[in-house]
């Protein structure tokens, strides 16, 4: 097989864009421009910015969003994506110049696997960010009807895993949970991991035990806004009884009017898409994750471990973060007095922020995650 040929990459995320999503898939999207360099040839946006990827600007294939009308439509026949126009084309004309084709996740997997796969000798691999159901059910996404029709989207995914040569998962719950629905197939954990090499490092904020909470998240996101209300109701209005000098600060990106309306009637500091979302976090004394549905790996968590902040995060959302609760500083809750309880254990305790994130990085650092993509990926050192 000659080394020459395409690693092909298609995503519905902008790599170069913000959210959970997007850092994921900038992650994957450089740990395999490190790993094949030149040869990667990138689907992507519009949108997309390549001036922070060491990428070929001429292998970047940017495809305009569909005008409305088409998209509409395109919801009743199972054309979900914009490339559905241009990708099919290009690989039957390119194709003899490519190894692999990498689908960053399972609705574009399933639009378009058989169709290389009717080309011989490529090699298909999903990365499925999430179940799509669970995912597309609890955020009522528009391409299932708010929630109300997902036959294309089970459609779409069964598709895609069932005739994929490779099947990568960020969480082991989610690749489980595939195994389930449609049985065994070839199927890798692949996790998610730091997007760049470390060549910036944070400094490691002491605390000062001021009772500082702070919550990050896609604020636009019904999953992250509803657990901010469920947490603020069930919990932090109780807990602020007995420590009444308790803060909590909500940071994220495009929070809607109401909740702004909602955080200032609370109390709530509200800090709208940060120029860098760290900076906030570093400063706190406790991170809250009390998302409670949706699927997936929840991205936000990087910030606050890969800084050693003592956390208290929802049992749904430490999935693909399993590891971190050998930290000792990660600490999962499921109800209101399993807050409290962990609560009380975090502020009587010393945490060594540094060695804590020294943990992190050990375990979801961007060479550790080279390193596996590279061995899923049968590449020789």
């Amino acid at each position: 097989m000659s080394n020459n040929k395409k690693i092909v990459f298609i995503t519905r995320h902008d790599p170069s864009g913000v959210g959970g999503g997007a850092y994921a898939t900038k992650a994957y999207l450089n740990a395999l421009i490190h790993l094949y360099g030149c040869r990667i040839v990138l689907f992507v946006s519009d949108n997309f910015d390549s001036v922070n990827f060491k990428i070929v600007e001429s292998q970047v294939i940017r495809v305009k969003s569909r005008n409305r009308l088409s998209a509409f439509f395109g919801l009743f026949f199972g054309k979900l994506t914009r490339f559905n126009s241009i990708f099919d084309s290009w690989i039957r004309k390119n194709s003899n110049n490519i190894e692999k084709v990498i689908f960053d996740g399972g609705i574009i997997g399933g639009t378009f696997v058989k169709a290389v796969n009717s080309v011989k000798g490529i090699e298909t691999l999903i990365i499925h960010h999430n179940e799509e159901i669970e995912y597309h059910l609890d955020n009522k996404s528009i391409e299932s009807f708010r929630g109300k029709f997902l036959f294309w989207i089970n459609r779409l995914q069964r598709t895609g895993y069932k005739n994929s040569d490779k099947n990568l998962f960020i969480t082991q719950s989610d690749l489980q949970k595939f195994e389930y629905l449609y049985g065994k197939y070839k199927n890798y954990f692949i996790g998610c991991f730091e997007s760049l090499d470390n060549s910036f490092t944070y400094p490691i904020c002491e605390p000062d035990y001021n009772g500082k909470i702070v919550i990050s998240g896609a604020l636009n996101a019904k999953e992250t806004v509803d657990g901010i209300y469920r947490f603020n109701n069930n919990i932090f209005k109780l807990l602020k009884i007995n420590y009444p000098n308790i803060s909590l600060t909500i940071v994220g990106k495009n929070p809607s009017t109401n909740l702004a309306k909602y955080c200032k009637l609370n109390g709530f500091v509200l800090i709208d898409s940060p120029a860098d979302i760290k900076l906030v976090i570093q400063k706190c004394d406790l991170y809250v994750c009390p998302t409670y549905s949706g699927g997936g790996m929840k991205i936000r968590l990087m910030d606050p471990f890969s800084l050693g902040i003592p956390s208290l995060v929802h049992e749904n959302s430490i999935r693909g973060y399993e590891v971190m609760l050998k930290s000792g500083f990660v600490n999962i809750y499921n109800d209101a007095n399993d807050f409290f309880i962990k609560y009380e254990q975090i502020i009587n305790s010393n945490f060594d922020r540094k060695n804590s994130s020294i943990f992190f990085y050990e375990n979801f650092s961007f060479e550790v995650g080279v390193l596996r993509l590279g061995n899923i990926l049968n590449i020789e050192k």
